[in-house]
């Protein structure tokens, strides 16, 4: 199929296949029309691949298990140097 055969819901799953999908529907709306040369609502984005309070929560745990892995690995496996990382980056710790 040619991007020009494709619904705006094939679109956005394309999308959100090739740069993953914990994004916010206003970027994919952007990726879409920067792609795709078409025009897609929030309203599409939610319904082709889910809130994004879904997507974030439940579908990207592995990713973000590789993440936290990664930055475990960064900090030389140190949990509680970790941790302070985090809460300085939130603003907890100072």
């Amino acid at each position: 199929m040619t991007k020009f055969h494709l619904t705006d819901q094939e679109c956005i799953r394309r999308i959100a296949d090739e740069f993953g999908d914990w994004h916010r529907p206003s970027w994919y709306i952007q990726q879409v029309k920067r792609k795709y040369a078409r025009t897609v609502s929030n309203s599409s984005v939610v319904k082709s691949i889910g809130p994004r309070a879904d997507r974030v929560t439940y579908k990207n745990t592995k990713k973000l298990r590789g993440f936290a892995s990664d930055f475990l690995k960064a900090c030389n496996q140190d949990y509680n140097f970790a941790l302070h990382i985090l809460k300085r980056v939130r603003g907890e710790a100072k």
